[in-house]
């Protein structure tokens, strides 16, 4: 009501059409995503063999569309069974659950990396000697140092911030 007394309808559609696209792109990505990945996990990640045509019409039995959905079911039900039992048990613990993903996203898109790039970089080989990397990006330890010490900091802000809404909240 806020957005169309400032904005008028038009904004509030535009708004409302934009969303909604965002959020279905979105669940298409992760999820064709997922439901690939969950495939090849459930068939064990073979890669698919060629096979010439047999006598009695088995060839045509394995390019039949109905046995391409029916395998897509499996991967499609183990993806999305554990999300609508959230949403149907827990209605309003996505908010706070996308606020923690936000914490784990930088974790592992924030320290991860530049912990894997140190080890690469100034760890040891399974001999015990240096490995011996040439860096890809200048900086060196300082940066590397640099980078996780703010993404520790964040996720330290972040935490410390929800720990005290939470105490104050008591």
């Amino acid at each position: 009501a806020a957005l169309r007394a400032s904005a008028g309808v038009s904004a509030e559609v535009a708004i409302r059409i934009f969303s909604f696209f965002a959020i279905v792109t979105s669940f298409l990505g992760v999820g064709l995503g997922c439901v690939d990945f969950l495939t090849d996990v459930i068939k064990g990640s073979r890669p698919k063999q060629r096979s010439s045509p047999k006598v009695g019409g088995s060839a045509a039995a394995a390019a039949d569309p109905a046995n391409k959905i029916l395998d897509r079911l499996l991967p499609m039900g183990v993806m999305l069974t554990p999300a609508l039992l959230v949403a149907v048990c827990a209605p309003t613990a996505f908010l706070p659950a996308l606020e923690y993903s936000g914490t784990l996203r930088l974790i592992l898109f924030g320290m991860m990396p530049a912990m894997m790039v140190w080890k690469i970089r100034y760890g040891r080989a399974a001999g015990g000697g240096p490995m011996n990397a040439p860096p890809w990006v200048a900086g060196g330890k300082a940066m590397l140092a640099f980078v996780i010490t703010v993404a520790a900091a964040i996720i330290s802000l972040e935490l410390g911030g929800k720990a005290l809404r939470a105490l104050a909240g008591a």
